[in-house]
């Protein structure tokens, strides 16, 4: 597997993911569905294809983008589901629930010329640390 990404969920003989692998079979590069593959986790075993310091938004149809890492923070854009955030640097802030689970990490980034936080729980990093510094 050589990198991960998100997309629609599939249900297979590993459970149910929104995770697709791309990997490389007889001389062929494409995605084919995590749920479909025996890793031996559930978790992303390889890097987020979107690189180092990006993230893609998963959250449909857009991610609300606030002015502090919480969603009482005032909300300045969203940005659009699919669309990949370069994240500048990240907070702690209030606990969001998302695909993954619970996590109090939020991503700064700038979209349409707006910058703010977003929870990193809607954000498909490929892991659950920070891709970036603190804030």
């Amino acid at each position: 597997i050589r990198c991960t990404d998100v997309g629609d969920s599939v249900k297979g003989r590993y459970g149910a993911s929104l995770i697709w692998d791309v990997t490389t079979y007889s001389g062929r590069t494409g995605y084919v569905p995590d749920a479909l593959v025996l890793t031996g986790t559930n978790n992303p075993v390889a890097p987020a294809c979107v690189g180092t310091g990006n993230g893609r938004i998963v959250r449909a149809p857009c991610l609300e983008l606030h002015t502090r890492a919480t969603e009482a923070g005032t909300v300045v854009d969203c940005v659009p589901q699919h669309n990949v955030a370069t994240i500048s640097c990240t907070a702690q802030g209030q606990a969001i629930t998302g695909p993954w689970g619970t996590t109090k990490l939020w991503d700064r980034t700038s979209y349409a010329n707006h910058t703010g936080f977003m929870t990193d729980a809607w954000v498909y990093t490929a892991t659950a640390n920070p891709v970036a510094h603190r804030c």
